[in-house]
């Protein structure tokens, strides 16, 4: 790992405690509606994608546990199609490190200003919503030449 990867690390999991707790919903695939499994109510803080979203996954075969495919199989490729507020967590927990990399701020303080920006931004229906395409997505501008591969992540940078 490299020294200032290795600082960034060790920065994150230092401000972990100081992070307050934030509740996440999750956004359906089209990005503009709740998905309809998700929580959400005046406590949820910001909705983030969560439905049908590609994550690596080992290849080989899984032989389902859980209701309503319990029994079944699904053979898969090393990439995976989930959905859930599960998966929409670590997006709005990306954007948090992201932003504490860009600015300098804590946790906490990161975490505040995401929510705040995401709910002057709020979108009627939903709420607060956080993506990363956004401000402090992976595109967004940053003062670390260690960065440079961001143009490698979306095709809208």
């Amino acid at each position: 790992m490299h020294q200032l990867d290795q600082q960034m690390v060790v920065k994150v999991v230092e401000d972990l405690p100081r992070v307050a707790a934030r509740s996440v919903g999750a956004l359906a695939s089209d990005g503009r509606s709740r998905a309809h499994f998700s929580n959400f109510g005046g406590w949820v803080d910001a909705y983030a994608p969560g439905e049908h979203l590609i994550n690596a996954f080992p290849e080989g075969t899984l032989t389902y546990q859980e209701p309503p495919r319990a029994g079944t199989t699904a053979t898969f490729s090393t990439m995976a199609s989930w959905s859930g507020t599960s998966f929409s967590t670590p997006v709005v927990a990306g954007l948090i490190a992201a932003r504490m990399s860009r600015t300098g701020e804590n946790g906490r303080d990161a975490a505040a200003a995401l929510v705040a920006q995401a709910q002057a931004a709020a979108v009627p229906g939903i709420g607060a919503v956080l993506l990363p395409d956004g401000p402090d997505g992976p595109c967004a501008p940053h003062p670390h030449p260690r960065h440079c591969c961001h143009e490698h992540v979306s095709s809208r940078c």
